[in-house]
């Protein structure tokens, strides 16, 4: 039985191949940041090995342009692993709360969080729902205060006709397994600000290289990805591709610089990537609409300019049974799904020192225990789209 997979991306055999060209020919790092910069508006792009890692050297660097400030404010919802990073750069993580109608982080609870002790700000664009950036901007502004757009859902999402990630100082992207376009493993920094790149860049350089293993296997991997996201692949051998899905926090992470391959792999990728966004657009929003009347769902509120990009279709169940008989009916009826972090990170760090009672940051917590994510990749069909709207409707 075929089984439309949680998220996925048209990967073919002639992108797997023109990865190649990223082996033999060292100058395709640097064509590929150019392609990247131009194509999320940005002056400079530099890669990295993951998302994460994009975000530890921005970190970093932000550390040594600006020293006597060690506070990093981000939002209780968002993905964990973000702490690693902001920890290996010798600063401090603070959290805010997140508006359940956005599911990006609260305004005044991000406010409240600044002090003269905050080095960088990081609105987030969940799911590739730009967030309003405005006060965020204004902050960074008047306090000196870093702001980093995590933009790892998010590319090809607009904010008022310009790209997600060059609105603030910089924003990071995720090539990783998920995302709207994925070489397995990678991550880019982009920036307009000429020093902040030069600081990111010396920092890339002398991040290690990933294993001669990840190297060598990466094409295979590749191919293995694009069979695993095809409906029917996907159906055939659910089992096993469930057993390589992560489910566990990583206590840990080791930073590495990006692959020739995945260079070449990833500009090729771009080619498509607009096109692929405007169908992950018509899917999300004919999904949302069969569900915005249902009054026992929240569904995130899109601001004013903004064109998400729909990395996911995320659904707020007010009623967490109704959330769980939704997603088996959904499975049986061939459509995978997602919970993605069901605990907020203050609660997966208690050793962050907030309080139990009260609850510092209620949105999260609500939202963390009640939020599926629908698929709107570009192998979906109308009658997928269907089963969709009509079984979360059935749930109720």
């Amino acid at each position: 039985m075929g089984i439309q997979p949680t998220t996925a991306f048209p990967l073919e055999l002639r992108h797997i191949v023109r990865g190649f060209r990223g082996v033999l020919d060292s100058g395709e790092t640097d064509r590929f940041e150019r392609a990247f910069a131009g194509f999320t508006g940005a002056v400079h792009a530099v890669a990295a090995g993951s998302g994460t890692a994009a975000f530890h050297l921005l970190l970093s660097s932000a550390a040594r342009l600006r020293p006597g400030r060690d506070e990093v404010i981000l939002p209780a919802y968002s993905v964990p692993t973000l702490i690693h990073a902001v920890r290996r750069s010798g600063l401090r993580p603070v959290y805010c709360d997140v508006d359940p109608e956005t599911l990006n982080m609260d305004l005044d609870s991000m406010a409240a969080a600044v002090n003269d002790r905050t080095l960088v700000l990081v609105p987030f664009h969940l799911f590739g729902f730009p967030m309003e950036m405005g006060q965020a901007l204004e902050i960074g502004r008047d306090r000196e205060v870093f702001v980093f757009e995590d933009a790892c859902q998010a590319l090809g999402a607009t904010l008022g006709n310009r790209p997600v990630g060059s609105l603030g100082d910089a924003g990071f992207f995720s090539l990783c397994k998920g995302k709207i376009i994925s070489t397995f493993r990678g991550g880019v920094v982009v920036t307009n600000d000429d020093v902040l790149a030069a600081a990111v860049r010396d920092l890339g350089q002398v991040l290690p290289a990933p294993g001669a293993g990840f190297r060598g296997l990466q094409p295979l991997l590749m191919t293995a990805l694009s069979l695993a996201m095809r409906p029917g692949v996907y159906g055939a051998f659910h089992s096993v591709i469930e057993r390589f899905k992560s489910t566990t926090v990583h206590e840990s992470f080791h930073p590495v610089r990006f692959t020739g391959y995945g260079a070449g792999l990833a500009r090729t990728l771009l080619d498509s990537t607009e096109a692929w966004v405007r169908e992950r657009r018509g899917n999300g929003e004919a999904i949302m609409s069969g569900l915005r009347d249902d009054d026992g769902l929240i569904l995130p509120r899109i601001i004013p300019g903004a064109e998400p990009s729909y990395n996911h279709v995320p659904v707020v169940f007010r009623d967490i049974r109704r959330l769980e008989r939704a997603q088996r009916l959904l499975r049986n009826r061939g459509i995978d799904t997602a919970r993605m972090y069901e605990r907020p990170v203050h609660r997966i760090y208690p050793e962050l020192g907030y309080p139990e009672h009260p609850d510092p940051f209620p949105g999260a917590s609500f939202v963390a225990p009640r939020l599926l994510t629908l698929p709107s990749h570009p192998y979906l069909t109308p009658n997928d789209i269907g089963v969709m709207v009509e079984t979360v409707r059935e749930s109720a």
